[in-house]
Order: structure tokens, then sequence, then C-alpha cells
């Protein structure tokens, strides 16, 4: 089969959600109808997916994380992020709305840990499993 060659939208991307998806399928030895199968989703459209052609919907967001044991805000931030960087990257406006979205970070960070009961601003779920993310 021949390889299949990314948009260079893609690969310009610094994160790539497909990439990371097909990273965790393959370091757990499993193919793409074993995957497609237990999560319930058409193997063509995950395959799209891993290629990064199409990002799963939300509820296949949740299924893959349970699938692969990633808590589901990782996996919900990686298909935001991969949505934003599709959508948006090569509009001009992007690297200011980036900034805006920084500035505001540390007083999200503040309002949802003392939503969930927490008292430090640095207990972010997004800020300690940030690396399962990145990988």
């Amino acid at each position: 089969m021949a390889s299949r060659k990314q948009s260079n939208k893609s690969e310009s991307s610094p994160f790539q959600m497909g990439p990371w998806l097909r990273r965790l399928r393959t370091e757990r030895q499993l193919v793409l109808r074993q995957v497609a199968a237990a999560v319930d989703m058409d193997m063509a459209h995950l395959s799209k997916v891993e290629l990064g052609d199409r990002l799963p919907t939300q509820e296949q967001a949740s299924a893959l994380a349970h699938f692969y044991d990633i808590p589901p805000y990782e996996m919900e931030a990686a298909r935001m992020a991969g949505k934003f960087l599709r959508d948006l990257q090569d509009h001009p406006a992007a690297p200011r709305a980036l900034e805006i979205v920084q500035e505001s970070a540390a007083a999200f960070t503040v309002r949802k840990s003392a939503r969930n009961g927490s008292k430090t601003p640095g207990n972010s779920p997004n800020r300690t499993n940030r690396k399962k993310v990145e990988a």
C-alpha cells in the first residue's frame, strides 16, 4: 500500500493528534481494526484520524481516552488543540489569539482549581499530565 503524504498544513503543526494516536496504538502492538472495534469507530475514519486528515468527535475522543487509559481531559485537550491548529493556524490573527489564551490561562487555572476544591493554582490537570499529550 502506498504511503499517504499529509498536507503541508498538518506538517507545520507542532502537535499532531493523529500521529500521537498512532503511536499509542503501535506501542501497544495493536492493529487499526482492533482499536476501531474496541471504540466503536469506523476503521476508515480512525485511519484518517491517525493520518491527520480528520479529528475524532468528542464522543470518539472520549472512547479513545478510555481505551488507551488516557485522562479524558488530556484527550479532549489534544482534540481541541488539533481543531485550533487545523482551523486557524494559517490565520493572521492566530498568534495573537494564542497570546490572549496564554495570558488568560493563569486565571482559568485558578478558577478551575477553586471549583474542584483545590487550594493551589498549579494543580491543573493540564500542567501535571502535559507530557502525555506533547509526547
